[in-house]
């Protein structure tokens, strides 16, 4: 039988239907009757024959040539001309296609390919795309639709864009060959061989992720696919592996990316109830080099085995695994990432180590369960340094990471030391993340910490921190203890300061928008001022700071505390205080009022200190002493005035500690007005002088200062006392003193009084006209001795 330009009409309905029209009712009726299964068919000879296909998005013309011999396909030459498919979701611009297949002996081979410019559906869209299958397999039995034999089929395809959900990409070529023997029908066969294939894209876009210079290599040496009715098993061994030239992921950029994922013996499954995937895998994941925000590693490494099983939906996955990588900052990125730190050295070190370390995860433990992700780390994630710096993370009580339906918990221990760096530990034992809200107990263990003003801080910190959206908090648990090796001020540090740490109306500190505060109480304090000699014990107050934007403001008050003297000569007595200092605008000020230990009060230490210029000063103002016989008297503000008793009349001591980069400097004055005093040789009537001191660090005086006494009520009355001298830092210089007695006058020529206890003194005194008759007078002797002499010498 021969066809030649055969015209058939047809169509096609939303339900897959095919209708020939008025022909449709004589092939239902060949198709409905009886078959004698020794009749022959008819030869069949078809050209230049064309079908209009109507289907629900359009015409499709298909015009070809075909022969058949008993019901075989032996030639087809076919072409789909240009069309335009376009139902309500689904848009096909065709440039055309074409499709032939050949009888070769009891083989089959088939040659298709295809032309569009666009294809466009809400999942997938191809843009100027080309295709080629070609197929050698068993000639099928087309009543049974069942082959049985080698089979063969190459895909090949290529576009200028393609987008797959929301994966886009751009030059994309790919080809596919399945290799093996086919057995069975489409609804009860098998397939046995090996699956092989190439991709490649000039770019990838998917969400977090941009990717240039992609390729991927399928490679299944064996796969062995079987259906039974509606149940589809497949299991299949080899590799996966996926690289890209350049990648940008979650902000990371990734250089020669490469990825390899491992299948022995891995089993998919499909039934009604859905699919199901089970066996054993291996992945590798790799990049030469890894950046993120200046910090980056090199060599970057990630291997793990392990096994998957479930529904293909949500299948639990466990894996062990390892991961590694090599420094690769360079030396600027180093030096801006560590200059956030407060330490120049710290700075320096942690920059050091940044370019130059190693980073090892030598175990983790990663399964995924019914939505949930535990990460567990059996021994500690290490980072080691080429100039000493360690690092660690390690979670040696559970897992680092349990998370399920946006909840997540786990616990940490961080911890840094080595390279000049101080020693730190970080606990986060139960760490909590829900609806975007951190918390946890935490706790910070460091020696050595350098964060200015302190230097050398060591402690431990105990609370609880949380964190949602940009604000931190952090509160205390309870009072903690802390230590430092000193305060640096300038060039005159306060040494070994400790201190008591307590919760305060507020957290710790809280950070929300750039913006801080800090609240605390404080007890315990106790420091030293070496240059001034002063050492502050015991004391007490609160503590309120905030900043922003560089900023900073705080309040400090001092509810109690005690100065005391730290100088090898005690200078004065112990001194209660208390005060409020205040930090505005990069300036320190406020004052303390010092009293005795049983409250007199003394005056005031008024302190002012420029943060930036590291300059300051603290002006002592005890202008407004006022002895009283049965109150303040000298031997309570210092030991060198305890001779002095039943005291009165007024005084006043001023002073003045300054310092900046080169050091401290201090000077004073006292001043005693008409002060009436008892001493061990009797009464003191009338003390006038100033003591002006160029330094109170030692205690050193301007050179002649005088100080004068109207009389003293001795054995013999002594009148007219005055003296000029200077104090040193070993020594008194007396340049002159003299007074009146017995008639006569008494004098010292200039002497040095060592301020040495154990050092002789050695002077000069010169006696002048001494009626020696008072003296015996004035005495026990006067009724046994009467004498008439006055005596002068030296």
């Amino acid at each position: 039988m021969r066809l030649v330009r055969p015209r058939i009409k047809a169509s096609l309905t939303e339900q897959g239907g095919l209708n020939f029209g008025a022909l449709q009712p004589l092939i239902d009726e060949a198709l409905a009757s009886p078959k004698d299964p020794k009749a022959t068919g008819p030869a069949i000879l078809v050209e230049n024959a064309r079908l209009d296909l109507r289907t629900p998005g359009g015409l499709a013309r298909v015009t070809g040539d075909a022969s058949l011999d008993n019901g075989k396909l032996l030639r087809f030459d076919g072409r789909l001309a240009r069309m335009r498919y376009a139902t309500g979701d689904l848009v096909i611009e065709a440039r055309g296609a074409l499709l032939s297949a050949r009888k070769r002996g009891e083989r089959l081979t088939v040659a298709a390919s295809f032309d569009i410019d666009a294809l466009v559906q809400p999942a997938l869209e191809l843009d100027d795309a080309q295709g080629q299958i070609d197929a050698d397999l068993a000639y099928p039995d087309l009543v049974k639709l069942s082959a049985t034999g080698p089979a063969e089929v190459r895909l090949a395809l290529k576009a200028a864009s393609a987008r797959a959900g929301a994966t886009r990409i751009n030059d994309a070529a790919t080809t596919l060959a399945l290799l093996g023997v086919l057995d069975g029908t489409l609804t009860q066969g098998r397939f046995e061989g090996q699956v092989t294939g190439k991709a490649r894209g000039e770019t990838l876009r998917t969400q977090g992720l941009d990717a240039r210079d992609i390729s991927l290599d399928l490679n299944l040496t064996q796969v062995a696919a079987s259906r039974l009715g509606e149940k589809i098993a497949v299991q299949t061994r080899g590799h996966v592996q996926a690289e890209a030239g350049h990648a940008l992921a979650s902000g990371a950029a990734l250089r020669e990316v490469s990825a390899r994922l491992d299948l022995a013996g891995l089993i998919l499954s499909a039934d009604k109830a859905g699919a199901v995937v089970s066996g054993p895998l291996a992945l590798q994941l790799g990049a030469s080099r890894l950046a993120s925000g200046g910090l980056a590693l090199n060599s970057l490494a990630v291997e793990a085995r392990g096994r998957v099983a479930g529904p293909l939906t949500h299948p639990i996955l466990t894996a062990s695994g390892s991961a590694g990588a090599d420094s690769g900052v360079a030396g600027p990125d180093a030096e801006r990432l560590a200059a956030a730190l407060p330490d120049p050295a710290d700075a320096r070190a942690v920059a050091q180590a940044l370019q130059t370390f190693d980073l090892r995860a030598p175990a983790f433990d990663l399964t995924l369960r019914d939505g949930r992700t535990i990460l567990a780390l059996p021994r500690p994630i290490t980072l080691t340094a080429a100039n000493g710096v360690r690092a660690s993370l390690a979670a040696p009580r559970g897992p680092l990471l349990d998370a399920l339906a946006g909840q997540m918990r786990g616990g940490l221990v961080a911890d840094l030391s080595g390279g000049g760096l101080p020693t730190l530990r970080l606990e986060a034992p139960d760490w909590r993340m829900e609806g975007g809200a951190l918390s946890s107990r935490l706790a910070i263990t460091g020696d050595g910490v350098d964060y200015a003003p302190l230097d050398g801080l060591a402690g431990r910190i105990e609370g609880v921190a949380t964190m949602a959206g940009s604000r931190f908090s952090f509160t205390l648990a309870g009072c903690q203890p802390l230590t430092a090796k000193r305060i640096l001020i300038g060039e005159t540090p306060l040494s070994a300061p400790k201190v008591t740490v307590c919760p305060g109306a507020g957290p710790l500190l809280t950070l929300n928008d750039g913006a801080w505060t800090a609240s605390a109480r404080f007890s315990d304090l106790t420091t030293a001022l070496d240059e001034a000699q002063v050492a502050v014990e015991d004391g007490g107050g609160g503590l309120n700071a905030s900043g922003g934007g560089g900023a900073m403001r705080a309040d400090v008050k001092l509810d109690t505390g005690r100065l005391r003297d730290a100088a090898e000569t005690r200078r004065f007595n112990p001194i209660n205080a208390a005060g409020r200092l205040s930090l505005s605008n990069g300036l320190w000020t406020g004052a303390i009022d010092a009293t005795t230990p049983v409250g007199q009060p003394l005056g005031r230490i008024i302190i002012r200190h420029d943060v930036a210029q590291a300059r300051g000063r603290a002006e002592i103002d005890a202008s407004k002493l006022a002895f009283v016989k049965d109150g303040l008297q000298p031997g309570d503000l210092s030991p060198m005035a305890a001779w002095a008793t039943q005291a009165s009349g007024p005084a006043s001591f001023t002073g003045l500690f300054a310092w900046d980069a080169d050091g401290m400097k201090s000077s004073g004055r006292l001043a005693a007005n008409r002060i009436d005093f008892t001493s061990q040789i009797g009464f003191v009537a009338t003390l006038d002088g100033t003591i002006d001191f160029i330094s109170l660090t030692p205690l050193v005086s301007a050179p002649d200062q005088t100080l004068k006494i109207v009389r003293i009520d001795s054995i013999i009355p002594l009148e007219g006392f005055a003296a000029a001298f200077s104090l040193g830092a070993e020594a008194l210089n007396i340049s002159s003193a003299a007074f009146e007695a017995a008639k006569g006058r008494i004098s010292i020529e200039p002497t040095e009084v060592s301020l040495d206890p154990d050092k002789p003194i050695r002077g000069v005194i010169v006696v002048e006209h001494l009626d020696l008759g008072e003296l015996i007078a004035a005495s026990s002797l006067v009724e046994k001795i009467q004498l008439d002499a006055v005596v002068d010498g030296r």
